[in-house]
């Protein structure tokens, strides 16, 4: 759900507190991690269902978290040990983007932007993808630098089973365009083009005052978004701590429902 920015500036926070074997990786195991934070969005260009990558559907057919799908499907990937480091620390990260789109869902999308049966009208995926975008914007400048040049390192054979050679280098390609400059984002275009709209017209909404005050951020609160990204990162952290620690099966993942959201409590109602 959170734009490749997103989910990098995400893994950034996430290093402060990760394992030593992930804060004091050789660059091509942190590239690993970084592509394995973001990858799981290659859907964007090979055309596959949600499930394909996030295994998951919209709206899900059960209550169980898509971590658990991934691990149940391909059991070789949840004996981090048995793997190579790189590989290790791509499956980490990959761990932890599902969980910040699960985290999304329950917390933003279905309680704000969806009915009860997890669908939404084109109105309002509109509004989702021009606050995905805006949060984009903010967080580009928070992702280092130095992160494009180890994405630049990144070769090889695809390390997870259900993704193609040929979609983890495109991918790899997607992802340093998106970290070259906001106007020339893969992504705005991709959202534009859901609405028939230019890239122009996309962010012609997205500057707009008046339109994003009144018609965007009426339908989250900053206190929410604030909230989301600190889960993200904190139950994130954990997620990755645990499976580097062969501990996975013992993290409470959230439970899939959209006719079950899980809304943050108002501010005030937080502060009590």
């Amino acid at each position: 759900m959170p734009t490749p920015i997103t989910h990098l500036a995400i893994a950034q926070q996430m290093l402060e507190t990760a394992p030593e074997v992930l804060r004091s990786a050789e660059p091509l195991a942190l590239s690993a991690y970084l592509m394995g934070s973001t990858i799981a969005d290659v859907r964007v260009l090979t055309r596959e269902p949600r499930a394909s990558t996030h295994f998951l559907d919209l709206p899900p057919r059960g209550g169980e978290s898509g971590i658990v799908h991934m691990l149940r499907a391909y059991p070789q990937l949840a004996a981090p040990d048995d793997l190579d480091v790189e590989v290790r620390l791509l499956v980490a990260g990959y761990l932890a983007h599902l969980l910040a789109d699960e985290l999304w869902l329950v917390r933003i999308f279905w309680p704000r932007f969806c009915g009860p049966d997890g669908k939404s009208d084109g109105g309002l995926l509109l509004r989702h993808d021009l606050l995905r975008t805006q949060l984009d914007q903010e967080y580009r400048g928070q992702v280092p630098a130095h992160f494009r040049s180890l994405l630049e390192q990144y070769a090889g054979p695809s390390p997870l089973p259900f993704l193609s050679d040929s979609a983890v280098a495109a991918w790899r390609e997607l992802l340093l365009r998106e970290l070259e400059a906001a106007d020339s984002s893969p992504t705005y275009a991709h959202f534009a083009g859901r609405y028939g709209l230019s890239v122009e017209e996309f962010v012609g909404l997205l500057r707009s005052r008046d339109f994003m005050s009144q018609e965007v951020m009426t339908k989250v609160s900053p206190y929410e978004l604030q909230r989301y990204h600190i889960e993200a990162v904190g139950i994130g952290g954990h997620l990755v701590r645990e499976y580097l620690a062969g501990r996975v099966a013992h993290v409470c993942l959230p439970v899939m429902d959209p006719a079950k959201p899980a809304p943050y409590p108002a501010a005030e109602e937080a502060a009590q």
